[in-house]
């Protein structure tokens, strides 16, 4: 692979983990609001909208399992090609302190 292709599957994997990032984020909200409706439904003793409050949340925590094992992966393969590397067009300094800003969801 190229420098330049290299650079761009990098920029590619950084991206989509970020998305992901974004998407865990997002589904963390959504568990806590139906935590808190499944809380309320207890507490005002709705029996039928405490099972489907749960049901929401496990489907939500089910979601949140999978995305959060294609962040790992995406991680684990941009560590990895980092590692690999050796090309320094590709990973000079200031390059590398970009991708790190953007791995840490600095910037998107």
């Amino acid at each position: 692979m190229k420098a330049d292709e290299k650079k761009d599957y990098l920029l590619g994997l950084i991206t989509a983990r970020n998305l992901v990032t974004k998407d865990i984020r997002s589904l963390e909200d959504e568990a806590a609001k139906w935590k808190g409706r499944a809380e309320l439904a207890r507490s005002g003793g709705a029996p039928d909208l405490l099972g489907e409050a749960e049901r929401e949340l496990e489907e939500i925590e089910r979601r949140l399992a999978g995305l959060k094992e294609e962040e790992q992966s995406y991680k684990g393969e941009i560590e990895a090609l980092q590692r690999r590397s050796t090309e320094p067009s590709v990973f000079g300094n200031a390059a590398l302190e970009e991708l790190k800003a953007k791995m840490k969801g600095e910037t998107f």
